[in-house]
């Protein structure tokens, strides 16, 4: 079992030898004790996992404070032997986006983690694990992650800038909880968090926050501006058949409730998020007859049968042949829903900047922008 734990010095770092010989016993045991839980836990792949991908992040650590690096292994070990033993780390990872954020992040964020090794590393995997699972863009949090990892070392600065992160990667369900984050954060972090050049704006946070909560498909960088030309685009295809690994069993249905897009399938319910960044489904419980217990918000769109949109206080009047023979639509003042006949599709429209408005086909889980 030693072997686990402790590897000749030309392969793990000095100070991860150093760690792991000193408390050999106690890694061996708990090594043995979740391969008794989890007999999946393979002892190959986590010494790879541990020479790979723990050993450079120990390093790291150890140049940014070298006290720190006995609580780093431990927090570092115990968190690999559940996620190797998942198959969420190691050789055999199903979650490329926890093995990036590991290698790719953590060793940029040294001295944030070193000062909480346990909330770091259970966060920022958790962070990790939910941007893959709602097929957000993982690669783009990263890199703004290492890009605010070099502007801070307070790590619940650090956690509020991968909030808005994760809206600006794609996770449109943060939208509203991301941007009040903004009034907290020091200025360039905020800036740096939704990819905003420092002199890109002159608003004040409270301004950019409340700009960008009233209109969805506002662009962070054009938040200042004023009077720009708006038009209706189609900019996105959401769902698809169940039996092609998609949601819906049934062809959806979509209502506008509570200031909520509520898509229905057979006996199945969802909440439809969509922004300039991302949009996804997230499944919910309705009570039996909940939808008669809620008035649908007003619908600020008017759609003919033929396809023809028009909104109900903009001069704005387009046709779009896909959406003809509509069997339900549902819109607040900037986002259009609509589902049609013999399709498992929601044909999403969006109110914006024309510039900014970037036509695509998306999978059940889609991102924009």
């Amino acid at each position: 079992m030693e072997k686990i734990v402790v590897e000749s010095q030309e392969v793990i770092s000095d100070a991860f030898a150093r760690s792991l010989a000193a408390k050999r016993s106690w890694f061996n045991s708990r090594f043995a004790e979740v391969r008794h839980m989890k007999p999946a836990l393979d002892a190959e792949d986590f010494a790879a996992h541990l020479k790979s991908t723990v050993s450079p992040i120990v390093e790291a650590a150890a140049r940014a404070n070298p006290s720190s690096v006995d609580s780093v292994v431990e927090n570092l070990y115990e968190v690999s032997l559940q996620l190797v033993a998942s198959n969420l780390a190691g050789p055999r990872s199903r979650c490329k986006a926890i093995v990036d954020g590991w290698t790719k992040l953590f060793p940029h964020a040294a001295q944030i983690l070193a000062s909480s090794p346990g909330r770091f590393v259970s966060s920022i995997t958790n962070a990790l694990y939910n941007l893959s699972i709602c097929d957000a863009r993982v690669s783009e949090w990263i890199d703004i992650m290492v890009d605010v990892a070099a502007l801070t070392d307070d790590l619940d600065v650090f956690l509020d800038a991968g909030k808005l992160a994760c809206w600006r990667s794609g996770m449109a369900q943060y939208r509203s909880g991301a941007l009040e984050t903004l009034t907290n954060l020091p200025s360039e972090i905020a800036l740096t968090a939704l990819r905003i050049e420092s002199s890109g704006t002159k608003l004040s946070a409270s301004d950019l926050r409340d700009r960008l909560l009233s209109d969805p498909w506002l662009h962070p960088i054009d938040a200042e501006a004023t009077g720009m030309a708006e038009d209706l685009e189609l900019v996105a295809v959401l769902g698809n058949f169940r039996g092609f690994g998609g949601l819906f069993q049934y062809p959806p249905r979509v209502k506008y409730v509570n200031d909520q897009f509520v898509v229905s399938s057979g006996q199945d319910s969802w909440l439809m998020n969509a922004d300039i960044f991302g949009a996804n489904f997230h499944r919910i419980e309705l009570e039996e007859g909940g939808s008669s217990k809620h008035h649908d918000s007003e619908c600020h769109f008017l759609l003919d049968g033929d396809g023809t949109v028009s909104h109900a206080t903009r001069p704005i009047k387009k046709r779009f042949p896909e959406i003809a023979n509509p069997t339900s639509h549902a819109g607040s003042d900037k986002t259009l829903a609509v589902t049609v006949e013999l399709s498992h599709h929601i044909y999403v429209f969006a109110l914006a900047n024309r510039s900014r408005i970037v036509r695509s086909n998306y999978g059940s889980s889609s991102k924009i922008g």
